[in-house]
């Protein structure tokens, strides 16, 4: 997996917690479960590495700041910044990767509430 998030030895301590779950207590298809689950914390980490290399997660938060800078406490684009930040954070930390209401969240944010800021191609990571 990606340095971005250096998320390697989070997997590793999963795959550990997973192997022990399936494989080694005895589950039916227990092997399969295995690899079915860490299958889908490697597609999470990707997709989120994604949003961060494709310029899309910058884009928002650009977005994001210049929209709750001027708001004030009350503002909703005050709270959405705060609540998006978090669920990014938690989807970085490893313990929301996977949450299907955070993924969503990131696709419609960056799809939706990213305005009068740059295209995600002027903050893609190019190498």
């Amino acid at each position: 997996v990606d340095p971005m998030l250096s998320p390697g030895l989070f997997m590793a301590m999963e795959s550990a917690v997973l192997l022990d779950n399936y494989v080694f207590g005895r589950k039916p298809k227990g092997a399969q479960k295995y690899c079915n689950e860490l299958m889908k914390w490697h597609r999470s980490w990707q997709e989120l590495i994604d949003y961060f290399y494709s310029g899309e997660m910058l884009r928002l938060y650009e977005a994001g700041s210049a929209a709750a800078k001027n708001a004030g406490f009350f503002n909703p684009a005050r709270w959405m910044e705060k609540h998006v930040s978090r669920v990014i954070a938690a989807m970085a930390s490893g313990t929301e990767t996977c949450s299907i209401y955070n993924k969503k969240l990131l696709f419609y944010s960056s799809k939706h509430l990213a305005w009068d800021v740059h295209d995600a191609d002027f903050y893609k990571v190019r190498g």
